[in-house]
């Protein structure tokens, strides 16, 4: 779809949108999903983790935005759900993924998500080698001759995380 960042808002403002993984990816797919007006839903699987310190590592004001549910979610939680933004370690060939697809929930990568809401102009390298060497060089070019500059990826931060509305 070719849609402006205006038109992604108002397609998934009030939507529920459920984030797999509560790492940092996650942490940030749940903030852009607050600041976009969307209705989050944080599923995180490894059912050893607490809620309270789930819902402390969430952005201040997400926190009660935002529903935790540790383990699995329920019929009527997968029945109202948009959108499913998984955690990079999360694997899309499983039966739980299958079921989303099935019920017509589309399934995108963090990156992807952030990019549609993305303001500014998005510099993207990938390959098998140097990407590392590659990213840091145009950074610090890009960092002596633009205003604002963030390093986001595999090292950097995670793009839905960064820029606090100024993505």
């Amino acid at each position: 779809m070719n849609m402006d960042r205006e038109e992604w808002i108002k397609k998934y403002a009030g939507k529920k949108i459920l984030v797999i993984g509560a790492g940092l990816s996650g942490v940030g797919s749940v903030h852009l999903a607050c600041e976009i007006g969307a209705k989050p839903i944080l599923l995180e699987q490894n059912e050893q983790k607490k809620e309270s310190e789930i819902r402390s590592s969430l952005h201040e004001s997400d926190r009660q935005r935002c529903d935790i549910v540790i383990g699995k979610l329920s019929d009527e939680q997968m029945e109202q759900l948009t959108l499913c933004v998984p955690s990079p370690v999360v694997a899309l060939d499983t039966p739980f993924m299958d079921d989303l697809r099935n019920r017509g929930v589309e399934i995108i990568s963090e990156v992807e998500f952030a990019f549609r809401f993305a303001k500014g102009k998005l510099l993207a390298i990938t390959g098998t080698n140097g990407k590392t060497t590659t990213t840091s060089l145009v950074y610090a070019i890009m960092k002596s001759v633009c205003k604002k500059v963030f390093l986001v990826g595999n090292i950097g931060f995670f793009l839905c995380g960064e820029g606090d509305g100024d993505r």
